[in-house]
């Protein structure tokens, strides 16, 4: 096979797919090449939708080395296949502050960036997260603002172990969270320690909590789940270990039916939002769907 030497090897001498070592640099350049030909590419189309109303962005502040501030443009184009919903990351600015009117000039920056005119925001629709400073920036920018479905459900998850109404709940259910959130946490504990520690002979790395992403509290209970039988033999023979960490273990040992019961009562939620996150299909209708399933399930449980 011959491979361009753009990728680190000679252009026409012939390898083995094994024996390419493509380094991170060169998969970086020809991913940002690749990138910035289909950017010019959408440029006409999205300037042409923007201009009457036929995009919806989602903008939402992230974090790798350094914050950062992203837009994703949705919108459709028509081939030979009929239409085709598109979702693009048209671009990411480093973040020069979370007010407000930042916030909304560094859209209108990335906007101008791709060729839309910033004055036809008016006529498309957004989609944010739930922090205020987000909200206040778009609001009144745009035709249409939405609240994105994946934080409004993560956010919702969260308050299953942190009640938003303690007084709405009976003091025998509100000691079933406490222990709900202390097991949470234990596994969060337990999952840091088996990523580091050649003591928890795991069958695989355990996954990790990620604070901005509160659904990532399933994984870590799913792993220790997973190696609940491990776990159950360190306790027997517990090692060296710091008191917090031992406690840790005996807890998450003690309670594997309410751990079941947590990871049970989570998957859905998870499975749920990777449809809402969907980009090639209309997702809007299954958040109404879902919401009232779990309505009409909390009833027959309190029944």
């Amino acid at each position: 096979m011959l491979i361009d030497r753009g990728l680190g090897v000679k252009r026409g001498k012939s390898v083995a797919l094994q024996e390419i070592n493509i380094s991170r640099k060169a998969t970086k350049t020809a991913a940002m090449k690749t990138s910035q030909i289909e950017m010019n590419a959408l440029k006409p189309v999205l300037s042409a939708a923007s201009e009457i109303g036929e995009i919806c962005f989602a903008v939402d502040h992230g974090k790798r080395l350094e914050d950062y501030l992203s837009l994703v443009a949705h919108f459709t184009i028509e081939d030979a296949d009929g239409l085709q919903m598109i979702a693009r990351p048209i671009g990411f600015l480093r973040v020069n502050g979370k007010d407000a009117a930042t916030v909304f000039k560094q859209i209108q920056e990335l906007c101008q960036n791709i060729g839309i005119n910033p004055h036809y925001l008016s006529k498309c629709a957004v989609i944010s997260d739930e922090g205020s400073n987000m909200v206040k920036a778009v609001k009144g920018k745009f035709k249409q603002e939405l609240r994105c479905a994946c934080h409004v459900t993560c956010t919702t998850v969260y308050h299953i172990f942190v009640p938003y109404k303690k007084n709405t709940f009976t003091e025998a259910e509100l000691e079933q969270i406490k222990i709900g959130k202390a097991l949470l946490e234990s596994c969060k504990i337990l999952s840091s320690l088996a990523r580091t520690s050649k003591t928890f002979k795991f069958s695989k790395k355990p996954r990790q909590f990620v604070s901005t992403r509160f659904m990532s509290c399933l994984w870590v209970m799913e792993d220790m789940l997973a190696n609940f039988n491990v776990l159950y033999q360190l306790s027997q023979d517990p090692p060296a270990m710091k008191s917090d960490d031992r406690d840790a273990l005996n807890l998450v040992v003690a309670n594997k039916r309410k751990l079941e019961f947590l990871v049970e009562l989570l998957k859905p939620i998870e499975e749920a939002i990777t449809k809402f996150e969907g980009e090639k299909y209309p997702s809007l209708h299954l958040v109404s769907l879902f919401f009232e399933g779990q309505i009409v399930k909390a009833r027959v449980s309190r029944v």
